[in-house]
């Protein structure tokens, strides 16, 4: 991936958590619920972004590892869980565009986002965690 891209899916990672966990953070710091508010209207193009960048990125690292995977297998296996995490967090914020899908049932979309929910602010962490793993990585690795 290069750097501008690298540099976009970090930041759509940090602002999907923000979202995802808005609650709990507008409970700690009750100022930056202004913040999250300003960006809360775009949660499904965040979160439709996410959601196909978690697919892709899953296939990659999957079938295309770095070559920095070779000394370090542990981030393989981090990386592979950031796409899981980031395919998940997107469908969960994409929850209304999906909703609005004429070709979905209604009830298949509600039964997913039943099951989805729960995992909402724990997926929200890890996003905000995988985005500034992804940009100490690509810092130290150098793959911007």
């Amino acid at each position: 991936m290069t750097g501008i891209l690298a540099i976009v899916q970090i930041l759509v990672l940090l602002a999907g958590g923000v979202i995802a966990t808005k609650v709990l953070f507008t409970k700690i710091v009750p100022p930056v619920g202004d913040l999250i508010e300003k960006i809360t209207p775009y949660q499904s193009y965040i979160g439709i972004v996410i959601g196909i960048w978690g697919a892709v990125d899953l296939i990659v690292f999957l079938l295309f590892p770095h070559p920095a995977f070779y000394y370090l297998p542990l981030s393989r296996v981090f990386f592979i869980l950031i796409g899981a995490v980031e395919l998940l967090l997107g469908i969960l914020l994409a929850m209304d565009f999906l909703k609005a899908r004429k070709e979905l049932k209604a009830e298949s979309v509600e039964k997913l986002e039943k099951v989805l929910i729960p995992f909402r602010t724990p997926l929200g962490i890890l996003s905000i965690i995988a985005g500034f793993y992804s940009l100490i990585f690509r810092i130290i690795w150098g793959v911007f």
